[in-house]
């Protein structure tokens, strides 16, 4: 455990460093790094992280899908495209945040620190940077 631990330490340490992301170093203090050490040592994190990202890939790629499908719809058609699509684009940001706040919420009740459910960006984007964190270092704890 202790070569995991050392590992994911200074996996961390360059991680931040080369994000060089003023908010994200505020928010990830020594006691919350060494929380979220802990939280990856035993690589169930990884593989929670490892599901969502398949989810998320699952779901763009639905939307993406239902897009160019509404985009053939309405040239078939004739519809007013620009406004239908606008309207289309909507619903897909829509699902997209509920999709965040999905992932937000099993990563919370994972104890993931600084993971809850929000909507505010900088929250998020610091969210993302320790989401692609893990991300990383799932191959190399799985082995």
């Amino acid at each position: 455990m202790d070569g995991k631990r050392v590992l994911i330490e200074t996996k961390l340490k360059v991680f931040l460093a080369k994000k060089k992301n003023p908010d994200l170093n505020e928010a990830l203090t020594p006691k919350i790094q060494q929380e979220l050490i802990e939280r990856l040592i035993d690589g169930t994190t990884c593989a929670i992280v490892d599901s969502l990202k398949d989810l998320q890939h699952f779901k763009e790629s639905e939307l993406l899908e239902e897009r160019e499908n509404k985009i053939a719809e309405i040239k078939n058609r004739g519809g007013n495209e620009a406004e239908e699509m606008k309207k289309f684009d909507l619903e897909v940001v829509r699902q997209i945040d509920e999709l965040v706040m999905e992932q937000q919420n099993h990563l919370s009740c994972a104890h993931v620190p600084l993971f809850k459910t929000t909507s505010d960006p900088k929250e998020i984007k610091i969210q993302m940077e320790i989401f692609e964190f893990i991300s990383s270092l799932t191959s190399l704890l799985s082995k």
